[in-house]
């Protein structure tokens, strides 16, 4: 895969996750970025290409995340 296609290829997946990305949502939200990355390129090789596992990956993490911190408010005041 050429560099061009890769960047092209990381804008799309970028733009499903923050809806017209810019360079604020990079920074303001660089563990989501992070994640991305992380998911799509492991030790430097392309682990996967199907934008929409890679996707699902993402929301099943949020979602986990999301459910962690409700249970832990709910033990805290419970």
């Amino acid at each position: 895969m050429s560099i061009n296609l890769f960047g092209i290829y990381i804008v799309v997946l970028l733009d499903c996750i923050f809806e017209n990305v810019c360079e604020l949502d990079l920074i303001y939200e660089f563990e989501k970025a992070y994640l991305l990355l992380d998911e799509y390129i492991l030790a430097g090789e392309i682990q996967d290409t199907s934008n929409k596992e890679i996707l699902t990956s993402l929301n099943g993490g949020e979602e986990y995340e999301r459910q962690k911190n409700l249970t832990e408010i709910l033990d805290e005041n419970f």
